[in-house]
């Protein structure tokens, strides 16, 4: 009984050291794409029904182009296996890998349009988005929110112009006022 608890033991600490490991090669992951001319996106795919399919895909496009400059794609649940840069999504624009993705979701999700015609319910629990196209989704809302961003800089930087020019103004008068009295 002591042997099988020792067991049990020392497979929890290898799980989570290797859980560990898988953290650190996601957080490398995003270190080797992020910059500052670069907006981040990352996709998931849960493995249902099957844990082995589960995939996280982080994709990387370049700000002033929209174009994809890095891929990194976690498949499976290996938890030794490290993050794969993928170069075939490399210079796509982000429209591009839009069409893509909604081809690979319909691929995906081909089992569960079958089904919806009889089966609604279990056609919902076999239907799931793609990594990729959560990745470009994630990706078109940070671009927008950036942009979105800017233009309220904008607008502040406006309204912060026009204060101190009424504020100017308004020192101009009283310094000619006290100049007449």
């Amino acid at each position: 009984m002591v042997y099988l608890m020792l067991l049990f033991i020392s497979i929890l600490i290898i799980l989570a050291y290797l859980s560990k490991r898988q953290v650190e090669n996601y957080h490398q992951a995003l270190k080797e794409l992020y910059n500052k001319e670069v907006v981040l996106g990352i996709g998931h795919q849960n493995g249902i029904p099957f844990p082995g399919n589960a995939t996280i895909i982080i994709l990387a496009v370049d700000k002033k182009s929209n174009r994809i400059v890095g891929c990194r794609r976690l498949a499976g649940i290996k938890i030794w296996q490290p993050f794969e840069k993928l170069t075939i999504y490399d210079s796509y624009s982000l429209d591009e890998l839009r069409e893509l993705a909604i081809y690979e979701d319909f691929l995906l999700n081909r089992r569960a349009e079958k089904l919806k015609v009889n089966y609604t319910k279990l056609a919902d629990l076999f239907y799931r988005k793609g990594a990729l196209l959560q990745a470009v989704e994630a990706l078109e809302q940070r671009i927008q929110k950036q942009k979105i961003m800017a233009i309220n800089e904008k607008r502040l930087k406006k309204i912060e112009d026009s204060k101190r020019l009424s504020f100017h103004s308004l020192l101009n008068e009283m310094e000619k006022e006290v100049e007449g009295a």
